[in-house]
């Protein structure tokens, strides 16, 4: 999966490259995408150094804080390798560009073409089966975790227990909450009860009861179970197109 920051401090501007950003999913199905979308520079900076790098940022480079420039240099400082392409009303920072190794700019407002166009080529540089997560054990040991492995995620106490679909069970020192985190990128994966993170990828059925998942119940409240079908049906429907 290709994770991609879209950086820009003016919401109606951030929603146009959104909605460019889904038709080219939409058009586009052979490539598996995941957005996540930042308003502050400062955000997307301590977004990276706590839960690690994306593969393309979107970055508007004219904001109030930080430019999208140096928002670039702090990620480059950091060895940030990701792909960056700039978002510009003009041409004069083409130069600055090439600075951070960025591989271009855009020309606002964005046009579908171009952006489609420029992402094809970026996809093509990029490695994008996913990378394992580097895990640590509540034994001091570490695991190369591959997320589409991922079942399910169980809190009970201080133990969070992970099931994977070959089986295994890793016994993790981050709690819950630090899980949803690392994982908010990524869309098959939702939090339906305050014990429990589901990949979605994995879900084989949803009743009264709860939902099914690797031969398992998960629950799920009544008083949620409305909300967490319709998130789950929303997020099939949108594997098809």
């Amino acid at each position: 999966m290709i994770k991609i920051a879209v950086l820009d401090d003016d919401q109606n501007e951030l929603s146009s490259v959104l909605k460019l950003l889904e038709e080219f999913q939409r058009e586009h199905t052979d490539y598996s995408v995941a957005v996540m979308s930042f308003t502050e520079p400062f955000a997307l900076l301590e977004y990276t150094h706590d839960h690690g790098g994306f593969d393309v940022y979107l970055l508007d480079i004219i904001m109030r804080n930080l430019t999208g420039i140096e928002c670039a240099q702090k990620l480059r400082e950091r060895g940030d390798s990701g792909e960056i392409i700039f978002l510009t009303v003009s041409h004069e920072y083409g130069i600055d560009a090439f600075g951070v190794n960025a591989v271009g700019y855009l020309l606002k407002p964005i046009q579908a073409s171009a952006l489609s166009e420029r992402l094809i080529s970026v996809f093509g540089r990029i490695n994008y089966s996913q990378p394992p997560l580097l895990v640590k054990l509540s034994d001091g040991g570490v695991h190369a975790l591959h997320i589409e492995k991922i079942l399910y995620i169980e809190s009970f106490g201080k133990k969070q227990s992970v099931y994977l679909s070959d089986g295994q069970i890793l016994q993790t020192q981050m709690s819950l909450m630090e899980w949803r985190k690392r994982l908010e990128a990524y869309p098959s994966f939702y939090s339906p009860h305050r014990s429990y993170v589901v990949n979605f990828e994995h879900v084989t059925g949803i009743d009264a009861y709860g939902l099914s998942v690797g031969g398992c119940k998960i629950p799920v409240s009544r008083t949620v179970l409305k909300t967490v079908q319709n998130r789950f049906f929303e997020y099939l429907l949108d594997k098809q197109k």
